[in-house]
């Protein structure tokens, strides 16, 4: 399956009718209840990952919620020299390998490989520039990966605030830098909802979410298409899923008292053009914030309210 032939260059189409996502079907798991940072990923198998809350953000630490029997594996460190690393971000490959990127308290990127049983396989160096904010990294099975952020407040002046996107090898070498990152307004970046994600499509090519486009990016660098959208006002583009031919994206909004909520914009992935574009019906929750997407089964939600972790299916209407 290719899209390379459709450009995606033109306007975005106008946001359609919201239409409600009601409970499909709850599948209850026998795993105790947790709480997680951030979004949630899934594998091409629908198996959940979650960066757990397991005493700070800071900790890297990844739990797996096999979908099929809910039995989790935990992805964390007993190495002591990076015992002290600092969670960055984390990616799941398409056949489910796990990545986390960190920080040690000298300032440099490492990035751990796990096995599928959640032991460490390796600690890659990367070949990162200083004072520089990570925004969305994704990892392709071959190990190859891609990570984009922007510069801090305390970069050289010519860079405080610009963007930086970059390819990179298995074994952390950079390998391509891209020159159409978007840039930040340091003085309102750390004001609202962080916007930006990315995810290996089923075509094999990376779909990097921004403010107003997501661009598409082949596992060897090339830029293959950009595909524009719209949201509404105040709304952060946070997250991105890629299922059959349908493309999923996440649109928060932060309310008057601080309270997050979620609407989700579907796009044809053959047209660009917005398939539909969705808010959380009330027996979903008021602040119910999705955790994966399939073309299948809609949007799937957490909840853990009775006791146990049940995965409550929304299907597209």
């Amino acid at each position: 399956m290719t899209f390379a032939l459709i450009t995606g260059a033109e306007g975005p189409d106008a946001l359609p009718s919201a239409r409600v996502l009601q409970v499909g079907s709850t599948q209850s798991m026998e795993a105790p209840p947790f709480s997680f940072y951030g979004s949630a990923q899934s594998d091409k198998a629908g198996n959940l990952f979650f960066h757990i809350s397991a005493g700070s953000y800071r900790n890297p630490v990844v739990l797996k919620l096999d979908r099929s029997s809910g039995d989790p594996t935990l992805y964390s460190l007993d190495d002591t020299d990076m015992q002290k690393a600092v969670f960055n971000e984390f990616s799941v490959t398409p056949t489910g390998q796990v990545s986390i990127l960190c920080q040690k308290t000298d300032g440099k990127f490492y990035v751990l490989r796990f096995s599928s049983k959640g032991a460490l396989l390796e600690k890659i160096s990367m070949d990162l520039p200083d004072q520089l904010s990570t925004e969305s990294f994704v990892a392709f099975d071959s190990g190859t990966f891609l990570l984009s952020g922007f510069y801090l407040g305390d970069a050289p002046p010519e860079l405080r605030g610009k963007g930086f996107m970059a390819l990179f090898a298995e074994s952390g070498k950079m390998l391509k830098k891209f020159s159409s990152a978007e840039s930040v307004d340091l003085a309102s970046v750390s004001q609202r909802i962080s916007e930006g994600g990315a995810t290996v499509g089923p075509d094999g090519n990376i779909y990097l979410l921004q403010a107003k486009q997501v661009v598409v990016i082949s596992e060897s660098g090339k830029i293959i298409r950009r595909i524009k959208f719209q949201k509404p006002g105040g709304a952060s583009a946070t997250k991105i899923a890629v299922s059959q031919n349908l493309l999923s994206i996440w649109l928060l909004k932060e309310g008057e008292k601080k309270n997050v909520t979620a609407d989700y914009l579907v796009l044809d992935l053959f047209t660009g053009k917005p398939f539909g574009y969705y808010v959380a019906g009330k027996d979903l929750g008021n602040a119910a914030i999705a955790v994966s997407f399939s073309s299948h089964e809609g949007f799937t939600f957490f909840d853990t309210q009775n006791g146990h972790v049940d995965l409550i299916s929304a299907p597209l209407r």
